[in-house]
Formats: C-alpha cells, sequence, structure tokens
C-alpha cells in the first residue's frame, strides 16, 4: 500500500473521450487572445469583432446623443398631433409616414391627406385673349 504525503500531487484518472470532437480547429488563431492583441498592436484596430472594415471621416456635424433623442421626441409628438384618420393610415408609425412622404408618385395622395400643400397654378392668374400691344404689360425688346 502507498501513502500519499502532503506535498505530493494526486493521481487523478481524469475522463477519457472517444467521440470525436466537435471542436473546430481551423479557427483557432482567430481566437488566441496573444494573436488579437498583437494585431491590434501592429494596426489599432480590434478587427476580430465585425467582418465591416473601419470608417474614418469627420462627423462633427452629427448631434449629439441628447439632442437626437429630443429630435426624434419632436418627431413623435407632431406625429401624435395629427388627426387619428392620418396616424391610421401609417399604422401609427411616423417612419411609415417619413417613407411615404419620401415617395414623389404618393404627392397627390399626400396634398388629400394635408400633408403638402397645393400646388400653386401661376398661369392661371394671366388672363388669356387678344390684347393690343399697348394693354400688354410684358415687354419684349423685338
Amino acid at each position: 500500500m502507498k501513502f500519499r504525503k502532503n506535498y505530493e500531487k494526486e493521481l487523478v484518472p481524469g475522463k477519457t473521450f472517444y467521440a470525436p470532437s466537435f471542436t473546430q480547429q481551423q479557427f483557432k488563431n482567430e481566437c488566441d487572445v496573444n494573436l488579437i492583441l498583437k494585431r491590434y498592436e501592429q494596426t489599432g484596430v480590434i478587427d476580430h469583432l465585425t467582418a465591416k472594415k473601419p470608417l474614418y471621416g469627420d462627423f462633427s456635424d452629427i448631434p449629439d446623443y441628447q439632442v437626437a433623442q429630443h429630435i426624434l421626441i419632436d418627431a413623435q409628438e407632431k406625429f401624435d398631433a395629427l388627426p387619428a384618420s392620418i396616424r391610421k393610415r401609417f399604422d401609427n408609425n411616423p417612419l411609415n409616414m417619413v417613407e411615404f412622404c419620401k415617395d414623389p408618385e404618393n404627392h397627390e395622395e399626400g396634398v388629400k391627406l394635408g400633408l403638402f400643400n397645393k400646388p400653386i397654378d401661376v398661369l392661371s392668374d394671366i388672363p388669356v385673349g387678344n390684347s393690343s400691344s399697348n394693354d400688354n404689360p410684358i415687354q419684349s425688346d423685338s
């Protein structure tokens, strides 16, 4: 019989698996923290999170989060102020109304709903008929 001493490792037989592994070894370099940090040190970009390339630009004219939230709240309040029949037409969703207004083919229906102003017919104010050159307020160079 063998006695174990305090500073000896206990020999525990581990578990043995006989089934094939489902681990996909071709992704080991993509998951290795040391390799990820090495790429970060070289490029300055952590690229393992997304397949998209980084987007760089001047975005200083974009409002901050609080201003954007106020714009959204203002738009929702203005949409809620519309009559219920118009809101129902857009399923009570302001985004549906914005998409509707973007489409030029919906202009006529938008005028009927009161979302757009009626086009002004400028030519209807000009009198039509025979007029002498003295009565014509528009002078020509010929």
